[in-house]
């Protein structure tokens, strides 16, 4: 997947590889605490930056709450938690988004990946 981030610290435009179509998202920032908790609401977004709702099939939430929390665990050891839950869902966009739990741990987990290398290459 490439990311590229618009004007608006929020919203932002993403294609899958080899696709052309762009989509694009909306962050709502809730809560930062600077090295130990972010909390935020993603969804999808049109290219203005308006909430929209799914693009896809199926009965899955408009939104998804993420609070990422910092543990300091020594001097060069951090753990890091994320925890992602529907918002406002129906019970069967519930399931659904439970159903779909070990596909978003798998991506949720690459991009740490990801991440982890960055930060590995900055030091």
């Amino acid at each position: 997947m490439t990311k590229t981030t618009d004007t608006k610290d929020r919203h932002y435009a993403f294609t899958f590889d080899g696709k052309d179509d762009e989509m694009h998202g909306l962050f709502e920032f809730e809560e930062v605490k600077p090295s130990e908790r972010l909390v935020f609401t993603n969804g999808f977004a049109d290219a203005q930056g308006t909430k929209i709702p799914m693009p896809f099939e199926g009965d899955w939430p408009e939104r998804i709450q993420n609070t990422v929390t910092l543990t300091s665990v020594g001097p060069s050891l951090t753990i890091l938690t994320l925890v992602a839950r529907p918002v406002a869902a129906t019970d069967a966009q519930h399931r659904t988004f439970e159903a779909q739990r070990p596909s978003l741990d798998q991506g949720y987990n690459g991009s740490f990946d990801v991440l982890v290398d960055y930060l590995k290459k900055a030091r």
